[in-house]
């Protein structure tokens, strides 16, 4: 296969998971989690990611100086806690 014509193939599938519910740039995907727009009532955003989701009974989360954080997948979580300060502001 020519490079140009796996590149088309490699950019459709990238797409098409992007495009799927609870995309996740980090990890793949979480179909367990809904992403919404910021509007959506308990919506939050994920520190690692930015994405927007509203979080379920089961969603991962972590404290770090009093507050709480929810994660989009199960990938952010560990991510977040090797170093929280580059995901908070």
């Amino acid at each position: 296969m020519n490079k140009v014509v796996m590149g088309m193939v490699m950019g459709l599938f990238a797409f098409s998971l992007a495009g799927e519910m609870g995309a996740c740039p980090v990890r793949g995907h979480d179909k367990g989690m809904t992403m919404t727009d910021s509007k959506a009532t308990g919506s939050v955003v994920c520190p690692v990611t930015k994405n927007k989701f509203v979080p379920k009974k089961d969603s991962d989360s972590a404290v770090y100086k009093g507050k709480t954080y929810y994660f989009c997948c199960k990938g952010c979580k560990p991510l977040f806690l090797k170093n929280p300060k580059k995901y908070v502001k």
